[in-house]
């Protein structure tokens, strides 16, 4: 699930226009920008689909792929939940590890 998620972030980053890290007022940035969830969680967009639709299963995608929804109707349904309920702001790579889970 995640990875799906992941390559959404990416492509959310290789769109946008903002060049500035989300926490840049508190110092310290440091590494390239990422894309992070920003509110909601990832984890809790992931446990409210599960709750919804089930535990999907995963196979074995292609080779340096990940895993992949063995049901493909589940995993479209699974990106535009994802897509409908995430937020995402720009954070240098030593903010983002710093986050954690915490909503901001």
């Amino acid at each position: 699930m995640r990875a799906l998620a992941d390559g959404i972030a990416k492509e959310y980053l290789a769109e946008t226009s903002e060049t500035d890290c989300a926490h840049a007022n508190r110092g310290g940035c440091n590494g390239p920008l990422q894309a992070d969830h920003c509110g909601v969680p990832f984890d809790d967009i992931a446990k409210a689909f599960v709750a919804e639709f089930g535990m999907p299963e995963l196979v074995d995608g292609p080779p340096g792929g990940g895993r992949v929804f063995k049901d493909e109707d589940l995993e479209a349904n699974w990106i535009g939940f994802h897509a409908q309920r995430v937020v995402y702001q720009l954070l240098c790579r030593t903010h983002n590890a710093s986050k954690g889970k915490r909503h901001e």
